[in-house]
């Protein structure tokens, strides 16, 4: 009869002893789960609040000023002609202001004549679709 009411006690004793431990664990789980949803909340709001500072017009001024210790650029190099330094910054603006011009360096012919719009696939002969097809790839051939 002792041994049965030892291992009862021991019984008992183990059995309330994990229950304490899985306790514990859950809670424990449920402390890191929420450490995790507020850092997710503090990394959200920082996210957005560069976003708000990227999508404000200007903002690159205010939040990066001018450093007046950096070195000064290459002057620029003037003809004397103020016609032809006129023409050339011109010609610098609209490369740089034309999305994909900097990376063409041929100017746009504005004299030639217009070139008839491309027949539509669909309503092409076979033949006309095959020397299309060899057209395009001898353009693309350097």
């Amino acid at each position: 009869m002792n041994r049965r009411c030892i291992y009862l006690l021991a019984g008992l004793l183990a059995a309330s002893g994990t229950a304490a431990v899985a306790q514990t664990a859950a809670e424990v789980a449920k402390g890191s789960s929420e450490a995790k949803k507020e850092q997710n909340k503090k990394d959200f709001a920082s996210q957005q609040k560069s976003q708000q500072k990227l999508s404000t017009p200007g903002r690159a001024l205010v939040d990066n000023p001018v450093d007046k210790n950096a070195k000064a650029a290459d002057p620029v190099t003037r003809s004397g002609d103020k016609k032809k330094d006129f023409a050339a910054q011109e010609a610098e603006y609209q490369k740089a202001s034309t999305p994909g011009r900097a990376l063409v360096n041929n100017p746009i012919d504005k004299s030639a004549p217009a070139a008839a719009p491309a027949k539509s696939l669909s309503k092409m002969t076979p033949e006309e679709r095959a020397q299309l097809r060899k057209d395009v790839v001898k353009d693309s051939k350097p």
